[in-house]
């Protein structure tokens, strides 16, 4: 909904009398609901009075879906307001989800006795028990409750025991945090073990709020701390924390400093604590002085690399193999990860040193691994491939569990491409024989067969296809399926490949190709591969809606719920569907995924189906598009024509009439185009910087706006962004011959890039040469535009779609 359409309903509003019980806040219900379903400023915000009661006539939900929608416009104290007045005044579901979006925001805004009191009231008696025990335990330590804090810490791992196993950096932090502020020696313990743990984002975290809470101290009551946990801990956290937060080189030299074990605590505390004099020390600190403000997140990398940085040079090979020996795995990890990122000829020196020495000297399998696996690191980013893949195979032998073994099998398989695709292929499916997740080798199905594809290697290409085929995951397949069958009609794939591969499996590659197609055509991940696979066989390109009447969702009567429902004492039980409907009634269809989280699952399909209605209506086709793309993504879903029009949308078709009128393009394909660069979201704005319907880049709009004569443009209009985008896509598709999927390439690649791809790849099939392309994203695009163009066809045109597939893929002239 445009602006000045939004401020004419308000103003007509505020003159209107509310349908039921008078207006709420100037507004009548219909006005309410027209600006929720906008994005529309509330009339209210915070310091203003609020009409509770009245705001409830809207439904049940009323004031925390309100609620939901202040926090959606950042006016955080106006929802917290209203959080805390919709646990008090709503029911049932609706009064727990205020009560715990009310605990969220109150920890944010870091309200610890708010917090405390909430989970102790009735309200706080909904949550989940370990996550009511953990909030109160986080309340009492922001409110300064320390020893309270530690009990209740004690007690939540005493009573919940696994999901405090679970929570372990985080519990950790909390314990330590309390019992630094309390002055209680336990505290040191808490300290060394999250120095301990295993890397994750959560321990790094913990060890950088851990080295924080310290550095942030006064220099008394630091060197009181860096002595309890000791010096070399302290060192350790902080290397630890250093290569969490990806600051490599700081990090190199922080675990140099570990390695020499020279420093005192007086020199740590002078290198790591930063304070600022003041008049009046806070309560509870005897000094003069309080370090500066803010946390060292933002700053402690920096100013441990300034400080770090003197006096610490390269460790020998002897002294770098003696600190990957004497860390602990956790620790020893990441200084790998440091120094093959940072300091690589010297992690290098220090492995080779150690597999000279230790490797085959009875060292454990564990200590074994390691080692063989990080050597392998350190040879792979010198690009030494046939040292790396041996070094790769001996840490598969030496693996104790499959995760360890598919590391190293994915670091041998990509060694042994570089120097042969044949040895890479039988690794690949030695691998992919005894793995437990296959996924993992997506990354290296792909540009293993796109380079065989592009070196016209059919024997590599079939022998991929035999290696990985069995336990490929749905996406490999398919994509494999469709590849292999027409590189085999091709002639890239011939008779004595498919035999070399297969054996007497096929009687030559003309059946291959037939089988392998037909494989294509009968999956159901990729609806490009399987489209493509239906014009190679002679079967119907898009499949049949179907035709069963939807069943109405429960409670979709567009009329609210009564009154008496939303203050009854004891109010029904609301499922998900129910709350999911109220959600979109309330402008907040967008957030239903989210919101309901492993629940949306379960809603009935016309639940669904009605809320992505209800966004399209208000004009967010993007929302819709991607809500109700989730029916199709269920499995044995049928989709009707209602389903269908909603997944392939045709919004501002006046603006899109208007572009096809002025270029002569095609509706189809501009409609998939728009649709595959911004959902049909006029305000999308990429990371690039392209903008609006189909994202231009600002140079290129202003380059053809001025071809255009426009002297003034929106791209975030519709109308101008299409007027401006379709003449720029029709210059593309007249300078690359009128050709539909090289113009697609040239759209996200950029002019240049196709033409050194069609000077590479150009002897191939358009379909063959998307798979050739180098860019990921430009061989996704391509299926994505192609694919959409045909839906769009199939869906709203009356034409023969098998010459229209033929045009797109160049096989045919334009029907």
């Amino acid at each position: 909904m445009r602006p000045f359409a939004v401020i004419a309903i308000l103003a007509l509003a505020l003159s209107t009398p509310s349908c039921v019980g008078g207006a709420i806040h100037g507004l009548d219900e219909t006005a309410w609901f027209e600006l929720l379903a906008s994005d529309a400023a509330l009339p209210f915000s915070s310091g203003d009075r609020v009409d509770y009661d009245a705001l409830s006539r809207l439904g049940p939900g009323a004031v925390l879906f309100i609620a939901m929608r202040a926090m959606d416009d950042g006016d955080d104290a106006l929802a917290m307001e209203m959080l805390r007045e919709a646990t008090r005044m709503e029911r049932g579901r609706y009064a727990d989800r205020a009560a715990w979006l009310l605990g969220e925001a109150l920890l944010a805004a870091d309200d610890g006795e708010g917090l405390v009191e909430l989970c102790r009231s009735a309200y706080g008696a909904s949550f989940p028990p370990y996550a009511r025990a953990r909030l109160e335990s986080t309340g009492l330590l922001l409110s300064g409750s320390y020893a309270q804090a530690l009990a209740a810490i004690d007690a939540l791992r005493a009573g919940y025991p696994a999901d405090a196993a679970r929570d372990a950096a985080e519990l950790s932090a909390l314990t330590l945090e309390a019992g630094y502020r309390a002055g209680r020696g336990s505290w040191a313990s808490d300290f060394s073990s999250i120095a301990a743990m295993e890397g994750s984002p959560k321990v790094y975290e913990a060890l950088t709020g851990a080295i924080g809470l310290i550095a942030t101290s006064s220099r008394a009551d630091a060197e009181a701390a860096i002595k309890a946990v000791g010096v070399r801990t302290f060192q350790l956290a902080e290397a630890r924390a250093l290569t969490g937060a990806r600051e490599y080189g700081p990090a190199v030299v922080a675990f140099r400093r570990y390695a020499a074990g020279d420093e005192s605590p007086e020199a740590a505390v002078a290198r790591v604590v930063r304070v600022a004099p003041i008049a009046e020390a806070p309560p509870g600190d005897g000094g003069s002085e309080v370090v500066a403000e803010g946390p060292p997140a933002e700053g402690y990398a920096s100013d441990v690399q300034a400080t770090l940085a003197p006096g610490y040079a390269r460790l020998s090979p002897k002294a770098a193999a003696g600190l990957f020996l004497t860390l602990p795995r956790a620790a020893a990890s990441d200084a790998a990860r440091a120094f093959v990122s940072a300091s690589r000829a010297e992690g290098d020196d220090a492995f080779r040193y150690i597999a000279e020495t230790r490797l085959d000297r009875g060292a454990d399998p564990d200590r074994a691994y390691f080692d063989a696996y990080w050597y392998g690191r350190f040879l792979r980013a010198d690009e030494r491939w046939a040292d790396a893949e041996g070094w790769f195979s001996k840490a598969a032998g030496f693996a104790s569990g499959p995760a360890e073994r598919d590391a190293a099998d994915w670091y041998r398989i990509e060694a042994a491409w570089k120097r042969s695709p044949t040895k890479a292929v039988a690794a690949l499916g030695e691998a992919m024989a005894v793995t437990r997740n296959p996924g993992y080798y997506s990354d290296l199905i792909e540009p293993l067969s796109r380079e065989a594809l592009v070196s016209r290697n059919g024997r590599t290409l079939a022998a991929i296809d035999a290696a990985v085929r069995a336990r490929a995951g749905a996406a490999d397949a398919a994509r494999l399926s469709y590849l292999c069958a027409r590189a085999a009609q091709a002639g890239i794939i011939t008779d004595a490949d498919v035999a070399a591969a297969f054996g007497p499996a096929y009687a030559d590659a003309a059946a291959y190709a037939e089988a392998r197609m037909r494989a294509a055509y009968v999956q159901g991940s990729s609806g490009w591969y399987r489209m493509a696979a239906a014009y190679r066989l002679g079967e119907p390109l898009v499949d049949p809606l179907a035709t069963a009447a939807p069943v109405a969702p429960p409670d979709a009567s567009p009329a609210a719920p009564s009154v008496a429902s939303s203050t009854e004492k004891e109010a029904p039980a609301v499922g998900p569907d129910e709350y999911a409907l109220a959600m979109a009634r309330f402008g907040l269809g967008a957030k239903v995924r989210t919101e309901l989280g492993p629940e949306f699952r379960s809603l009935a399909p016309d639940t669904v189906r009605s809320i992505a209605e209800t966004l399209r209506d208000a004009g967010r086709h993007d929302q819709a598009y991607r809500l109700i793309a989730t029916l199709f993504w269920r499995s044995g879903f049928e989709p009707t024509r209602r389903d269908a029009e909603l997944y392939w949308p045709r919004p501002y078709e006046a603006s899109f009439a208007a572009a096809v009128a002025s270029t002569g393009l095609d509706e189809f394909l501009l409609l998939g185009l728009a649709r595959s660069e911004s959902a049909f979201d006029p305000a999308a704005l990429s990371k690039s910087g392209a903008r609006g319907l189909i994202q231009l880049m600002p140079a290129t709009a202003t380059e053809m706006a001025a071809r255009l004569r426009m002297d003034a443009y929106d791209l975030n209009d519709p109308d101008d962004n299409l007027a401006i985008g379709s003449a720029y896509f029709a210059r593309i598709l007249s300078n690359v011959g009128e050709r539909v999927l090289p113009a697609i390439f040239s759209y996200n690649a950029g002019p240049t890039r196709f033409r050194r791809w069609e000077a590479e790849y150009g002897a191939l099939p358009l379909d063959l040469m998307l798979e050739a392309l180098s860019y990921a994203e430009t061989r996704q695009y391509g299926r994505n535009v192609a694919s959409a163009a045909l839906s769009y066809a199939a869906l709203y045109g009356e034409g023969d779609l098998r010459a229209y597939f033929t045009w797109l893929i160049g096989e045919g002239p334009q029907p």
